[in-house]
């Protein structure tokens, strides 16, 4: 096989790009988390921590106000391209 080939051989495309469909904002603060989705047809989740959440890290709790959502929006989300925003925030003492 010619070498010009090697290129072609060696691609393999996972997914094509799409521009998002869906925008999400997320945050979780010390004693509950929520996501909302930006459009006509806005979704809400809303949730608040268990002791044991509110115990975490505020990264535990960021990451798993995420996982929570898209949870939540999973049927909505179906063959949507998706872009995600949320709050980190760092505090140094």
């Amino acid at each position: 096989m010619p070498l010009q080939n090697i290129d072609f051989l060696n691609y393999r495309k996972l997914c094509s790009y799409s521009p998002a469909q869906t925008l999400v904002y997320s945050d979780a603060s010390g004693f509950a988390s929520g996501a909302f989705t930006v459009e006509t047809n806005s979704k809400v989740f809303k949730e608040s921590w268990s002791d044991l959440d509110k115990s975490k890290s505020s990264t535990f709790r960021e990451i798993k106000a995420v996982f929570l959502a898209l949870r939540s929006f999973a049927e909505y989300f179906k063959n949507k391209s998706i872009k995600w925003l949320l709050t980190l925030r760092v505090v140094y003492k």
